[in-house]
């Protein structure tokens, strides 16, 4: 758990923007077809099935399931709409795109 936790956290980190002090999921909606909020957002997603995938194998439940879906920056920002939609959409764009792959997503 701690491997997975670092792996995401450096993941994530190294996902950081010139703007970051202004980086919030607002932001990221205005600007979704600005090609580095897009990599981003996909930089974002490609981290989050790669940390699903990993906890996993390491016995531990799936974050979310998608299993025949390919998470996206598109997923990503529509993940981001719906989050802010509960969560408001002044925090961090990576902590909102989790909690809306929780909800777009669920493992019932």
């Amino acid at each position: 758990m701690k491997q997975l936790l670092l792996i995401l956290g450096l993941s994530l980190g190294f996902t950081t923007l010139v703007y970051a002090n202004s980086f919030t999921g607002r932001f990221g909606l205005e600007n979704r077809n600005d090609p580095v909020i897009m990599s981003h957002l996909n930089g974002v997603a490609q981290a989050y099935t790669f940390a699903n995938a990993k906890i996993t194998v390491d016995g531990y439940p799936e974050m979310f399931c998608t299993r025949s879906i390919s998470l996206t920056g598109e997923l990503a920002a529509e993940a981001i709409r719906i989050a802010a939609d509960a969560l408001g959409d002044d925090g961090h764009p990576a902590v909102l795109v989790m909690y809306g792959f929780e909800e777009m997503f669920p493992c019932r």
